[in-house]
């Protein structure tokens, strides 16, 4: 990911008025936006300096963020006001961008595309959806 990226993700202007929950193996933290890229953790567009993840990553959101760009899999008891890019399975309420996901998606509704390297379970979807076709015989 490049800066021109970062700095787009971390200057929206979409703001949530209640601060969401977001529990990173074990530790708490409280914020809108979450990144977590190359093991760095980033809440707001702010470096968590003293937090670099490695080994098994586990993300947990409560509450309704603005965005979310993680490289770890990651489940959201809530919203996600923008969009959703992952390199991991994704669970998540409802979305109003687009989700992108290199595992599984599990999601509510999805206003934009969807895109998974699994399958996909979502409610309606505003644009396409490419994922792993299950068939049950």
């Amino acid at each position: 990911m490049n800066w021109d990226t970062l700095k787009e993700l971390f200057t929206q202007r979409t703001y949530i008025k209640q601060m969401s929950t977001i529990t990173i193996n074990g530790k708490t933290y409280a914020g809108h936006n979450i990144s977590v890229i190359n093991g760095k953790v980033f809440i707001d567009g702010n470096s968590q300096d003293d937090d670099t993840l490695s080994g098994v990553v586990r993300i947990e959101v409560k509450g309704d963020l603005a965005s979310l760009e993680c490289d770890a899999p990651v489940v959201v008891t809530g919203n996600v006001k923008g969009n959703v890019k992952c390199d991991g399975p994704v669970t998540c309420g409802d979305v109003e961008g687009n989700v992108d996901a290199d595992g599984p998606v599990t999601c509510g509704n999805v206003k934009g595309n969807v895109e998974a390297d699994g399958p996909c379970t979502c409610g309606n979807v505003g644009g396409d959806v490419k994922a792993e076709i299950i068939c049950k015989s």
